[in-house]
């Protein structure tokens, strides 16, 4: 580096784009501050060193960005932090980049301040809008249709909570959990108070008198739980329902069957498959995400989905909380006609608009088919997309250049885009393009030349220019693609790219032609956010081989259906539940919008317990003489009715997956009573309740309320049970995909072993991180093979008993497989790390002439002896690529075979772990070549491809290591990774790895309690107890909370009313591991810990007393009227409804505080 600089270099020639698009002047004492703020949190004190790295900095800004007019803050960032790193300030490097992200969060949340207005007029009645549609009243679900989930959270952190409490959820000192909503975390309520109330209490809503009949009672369950799951955040359940619902049978006068059939009615409409939609729509149906259309293999929880707001009419992003996945066998229905074609299940909710309304309502399928008119069914909404950052002008352009450019070829070229138009057929469309690259200052030549017959304009851009455009594309090797950034448009810019694009492969003004399958999905999620439904019509070429899809955009937002039919099905069935309970779909080339489904939750008592057994029972909204304990047959039959129910399944045979049950064993239950037979025979058979155990405890079921689980996801390799190879799938879709099989053939250190998977739900769960970063998620119940180092024993111990610095394995065995050569498989590779299509008869391979000579004589070598083909090479001068080109269809079937996706979903499919060691071996060698660096890493940036690549290594004998890249500057918005395999050339590294026998034994690094899940797990049958899981997994926030009443006895007073209108206000989480790290000693520890726990209770409180503030303005209004009793006790709604703080990462703050000399188990 020089010592000195002049003062012409100092001088910066761009101007700044900040990240709201203003262009601003540079400011040179922005960056020194910046700098020296970063230098003083790690002990700096020299601005005029700042100085010195600012100026450094500078002239490399103006050296990268010589021809730049601006540059991007996040561009500037990254140019002082590699300044920094390389001047020897890499602590200050750290810092200073810890400085940006969190000044960029703090404006993230400043740059929401107008939601305050947009919140605040709405909850104090100031918007008119508000009154506008009289078929939506003043309410918490009128909220949710008002602003967007992120809105609210900002406006907690904005408007409600202190400004220390906001910035401590801020710096990671605390949590604060479900932001997103306005309202309470989870409620109990009361069966006693539904029964002796009646489903009612709202002004201008339909109301139901208190139950006179079990079967209106169940009916009446049915739409509480419903209905007040739009009031608060998380689960809603009811307590004793066999006791209440007992005396019913009896004053029915009911015999077991009618019991029975009642209780089949109940689970219908409270089950998933069927008044909510769960198993709702056949397997060939696709539905939309943000990042294309999934199938029923790749939606999972946590995925977000596109849905519909029954309200606003608006299409709105939201995350998968559940999906059923199950097998059908027999009626479906059908609703067809020419723009739609939608396939769904019994009891399936159809979206329908109400005649002569423009309100829509969800509507199960028996009774639309009953209606005598044309049913009318959306098929396109608003979309909720704000706009992105970019031009007319170049949405525009793209859209020019996606239908009708091309990218130069020859042994010249140099990545060079032509856009070919007549002049003289359509003038209009060749100034317009023109025109278009005058307002971005292209440079470009014109040419004559003809195409199919006609004379048009070849329009070739020079070299920069093309550079600029590949940029927008952000791929140098082709253009003929629709970016991701595309997608997310909002509706004025997504119709803006259609006409355009419309004009180049369009006709007839809605039409789109293309023979390009991934083009046409893309421009499907497009004209879905552009508000329009489509068609796709399949045509046979009369030149050449592809074919031709016709893809018809559709302006109308509904369309007739005419008639329903039924139609006899063999398949899977499934549908993700999400909060609209709707989903944006297309079946055979046609969009269409259909319900999906909420959850719920029940406990069972099995005898009458404690003080409700002698209380008098409800009947029609009155105590009657008889008392609950006088009903123990009656409570049988329930329970009997249940267990067969659900036993039997639906009329396919299929499992009821909700609602869960609790049941509660005391002291003296009956452990031989034959009348518990089913309940054991139905738990042993799918293992579908809970049970609370009060044998050993001084609790009683009186003192217990039951709340609702999700379940989690872990990847493992299988033989299919379907014939189709080898399956890489997670154990949840395997587990409820293939409901009739119990055995499978599991990947298992080397070999398959025979086993059956095991559900188990309410799991207490455990993230584990590894020194190579490797994450295993786990329950705390899970046996482990650990050992600490080399010379100790192996041990099986508790994930629970796991601490950080024992070590976990990983297997040395090697999978033979059979199939392949190693050069068939370098080619495999070389693909997945750098190839492409170029239609169905070439494959291309974009790559460095200079570093990568030797690995395109190989391809080409390879591609000669192999498949007898072709090629042909493209350099360009003005940059070190080349393009090689294989021209061979059996080339691009073989890489088909293994490969699949594209950019950040682009992996190996599940077939290549079944090919030969060689082929295998080969493939990691060819990916390396393209796509390695000089560091022996593979660099990608599809976290699906990390997966595939970790399965790879495992079936080697070896594993990986993962290094994520989050920093701002990189290459797109989303993590980039670098993996690298093990070469086990040694038997250690350090205390990171170590061998022994057919073992690697990788240390644990960190520990860290999760929220409680459903766990799998797969139990080996006849060989030893191992197998091979995957590492990654979906992170869930969910809860089982189990109350203890006799703290609510003490605090309310009594029990009558109180005890099941329980819950949690909100929950605050404080960092532990943090405090640990900072603390400079005991006194400072717990001092900081006072102060984070004082953060958090007013945090809570802050809660508590918006939600009483609203909830007594009727923002809840039906949470308000059954929570009625205890406001005039007590004069809160919420009295008892606990405030909930956590503390996390205990162990992680003794390690951290005692400079890891002591943990949790130390004594």
């Amino acid at each position: 580096m020089p010592k000195s600089k002049s003062k012409e270099s100092n001088q910066v020639k761009f101007k700044v784009k900040k990240r709201d698009g203003r262009i601003v002047e540079f400011d040179k004492e922005r960056v020194i501050t910046s700098i020296f703020k970063a230098a003083d949190s790690v002990g700096g004190d020299d601005r005029e060193r700042a100085e010195e790295v600012a100026d450094e900095a500078i002239t490399r800004l103006n050296e990268k960005y010589s021809n730049n007019d601006t540059v991007k803050t996040t561009e500037i960032a990254e140019v002082v932090k590699d300044t920094l790193v390389e001047m020897g300030h890499g602590k200050t490097s750290v810092a200073f980049d810890l400085f940006l992200q969190l000044r960029n969060q703090i404006k993230n949340i400043k740059s929401l301040i107008d939601a305050d207005s947009l919140i605040k007029d709405y909850i104090d009645m100031e918007d008119w809008r508000i009154k506008e549609n009289s078929n939506m009243s003043y309410s918490w679900q009128g909220l949710n249709n008002h602003i967007s989930s992120s809105v609210q959270a900002n406006y907690w952190l904005h408007s409600i909570f202190d400004k220390d409490i906001s910035n401590a959820h801020i710096n990671g000192d605390i949590h604060l959990h479900d932001l997103g909503m306005l309202a309470t975390y989870c409620c109990g309520w009361s069966l006693e108070d539904l029964l002796i109330k009646g489903f009612t209490g709202v002004p201008g809503k339909i109301s139901s008198a208190p139950a006179k009949h079990f079967r209106t009672a169940l009916g009446q369950i049915v739409n509480f739980l419903y209905t007040l799951q739009h009031e608060a955040a998380g689960a809603q359940a009811f307590s004793s329902f066999d006791t209440y619902l007992a005396p019913f049978i009896r004053y029915d006068k009911l015999s077991y069957d009618e019991v029975k059939q009642a209780m089949q009615e109940f689970l219908f409409n409270m089950n998933v498959p069927t008044r909510v939609g769960c198993q709702c729509v056949s397997e060939d149906t696709e539905i939309l995400t943000p990042d294309g259309w999934k199938g029923y293999e790749e939606i999972n929880e946590g995925v977000t989905i596109k849905t519909f707001n029954l309200e606003s009419k608006k299409i709105e992003d939201q995350v998968v909380t559940s999906v059923y996945k199950g097998e059908h066998k027999g009626i479906m229905y059908n609703l067809k006609n020419r723009i739609q074609d939608q396939l769904i299940s019994p009891k399936h909710r159809v979206v329908r608009k109400v005649f002569n309304s423009d309100k829509y309502i969800l509507e199960p399928i028996e009774d639309v088919s009953k209606l005598k008119s044309p049913v009318i069914i959306p098929i396109s909404g608003e979309s909720a997309n704000t706009p992105l950052d970019i031009s007319d002008e170049q949405i525009k352009l793209m859209a020019w250049i996606v239908s009708e450019g091309t990218l130069e070829i020859g042994k010249k070229g140099t990545n060079r885009i032509s856009i070919y138009q007549s002049n003289i057929k359509n003038r209009k469309k060749y100034d317009e393009i023109k025109n278009l690259l005058k307002h971005f200052n292209f440079q470009f030549d014109e040419s004559e030349t003809t195409g199919f017959g006609d004379s048009v304009k070849k329009i070739r851009l020079n070299s920069d220019s093309s550079k600029v455009i590949h940029k927008w594309f952000g791929n140098d090797s082709n253009i003929k693609f629709i970016s991701n950034s595309l997608t997310h448009l909002d509706k004025r810019q997504s119709k803006l790219f259609l006409e355009t694009y419309i004009k180049g492969d369009g006709f007839e003004e809605c039409k789109i032609s293309t023979t390009d399958i991934d083009i046409l999905d893309q421009l499907q999620i497009i004209a879905v956010n552009a508000g329009y439904g489509f068609t796709v019509l399949t045509r046979k070429p009369t030149i050449g081989t592809k074919d031709i899809y016709v893809l018809r955009l559709i302006e109308h937002k509904d369309t007739y259906i005419q008639k329903i039919e039924k139609v006899d099905y063999d398949g899977i069935i499934w549908c993700p539940h999400t909060e609209n309970e709707t989903i944006i779909a297309r079946r055979n080339g046609k969009v269409f919008i259909t319900g999906n489904t909420p959850f719920t939750n029940i406990t069972m008592d099995l005898k009458p317990h404690g003080m409700l057994a002698n209380e008098s029972v409800i009947i029609g909204g009155k105590p009657q003489e008889d008392v609950y304990g006088d009903f123990q047959e009656e409570m049988d039959m329930i329970n009997n009715a249940f267990c067969e129910v659900m036993l039997e399944g639906d009329a396919q045979g299929r499992i009821f997956s909700f609602p869960i049950p609790t049941y509660n064993l005391t002291k003296d239950f009956e452990w031989e009573n034959p009348k518990y037979d089913k309940l054991w025979e139905m738990t042993a058979k799918y293992g579908i309740p809970y049970f609370s155990n009060f044998i050993n405890s001084d609790m009683s079921p009186d003192d217990a309320r039951s709340m609702c689980p999700l379940a989690g996801n872990e990847k493992v390799l299988i033989k299919s049970s379907r014939g189709r190879g080898l399956e890489f799938s997670t154990i949840r879709n395997i587990y409820e995909g293939n409901s009739k099989q119990e055995k499978y053939e599991i990947y298992s250190d080397g070999k398959f072993v025979e086993g059956k998977f095991n559900k188990f739900e309410d799991q207490k769960m455990l993230k584990v991180t590894l020194a190579n970063n490797h994450i295993i998620k786990m329950s705390e119940k899970h046996l482990n093979f650990v050992t600490r180092k080399e010379e100790f024993q192996i041990k099986e111990i508790l994930g629970s008993e796991l601490t950080k610095g024992m070590y976990l394995p990983y297997s040395l065995n090697i999978y033979e497989g059979s199939g392949g050569t190693k050069d068939l498989g370098y080619f495999v590779g070389a693909f997945a790390g750098d190839g492409s299509f170029d239609g169905d008869g070439t494959v291309v391979f974009s790559l460095c002439k200079e570093q990568k000579e030797d690995v395109v004589k190989r391809i080409i070598t390879i591609s000669e002896k192999y498949f007898g083909a072709n090629y042909s090479i493209t350099e360009y001068e003005d940059t070190k690529l080349l393009t090689l080109k294989i021209h061979s269809k059996a080339a691009v079937g073989l890489c088909k075979d293994y490969v699949e996706g594209k950019e950040r979903e682009k992996r190996y499919t599940a077939r290549l772990f079944d090919s030969s060691k060689d082929f295998r071996l080969g493939v990691i060698d060819g990916h390396y070549a393209t796509d390695g660096g000089n560091r022996n890493r593979i660099y990608t940036s599809s976290k699906r491809m990390v997966e595939t690549l970790n399965m790879l290594a495992a079936s080697l004998g070896t594993t990986t290591a993962i290094y994520e890249d989050t920093r701002e500057g990189r290459l797109g918005k989303e993590p980039n990774y670098a993996v690298l395999i093990y070469k086990l050339g040694r038997k250690k590294y350090g205390d990171v790895w170590f061998k022994r026998e057919d073992k690697l034994w990788v240390k644990i690094k960190n520990i860290e309690k999760i929220p409680n899940r459903t766990a799998y797990c797969f139990e080996v049958l006849n060989s030893e107890p191992i197998f091979t899981v995957g590492t990654t997994g979906i992170l869930t926030h969910n809860c089982r909370l189990r109350l203890d009443n006799r703290e609510l006895r003490k605090r309310g007073g009594g029990l009558f009313g109180a005890n099941p209108l329980t819950g949690s206000i909100g929950v605050v989480t404080i960092n532990m591991a943090r405090i640990g790290y900072l603390a400079k000693d005991e006194k400072e520890y717990f001092e900081m810990l006072d102060k984070w726990m004082d953060v958090a209770k007013r945090a809570l409180i802050a809660r508590r007393e918006f939600v009483e503030k609203y909830m007594e303005r009727g923002l809840y209004p039906y949470s308000k009227f059954y929570l009625g009793s205890i406001a005039e006790r007590f004069g809160e709604y919420f009295k008892n409804h606990f405030n909930t703080i956590g503390l996390l990462g205990l162990n992680e703050s003794i390690v951290n505080f005692t400079d890891e000399k002591e943990n949790i188990a130390s004594k």
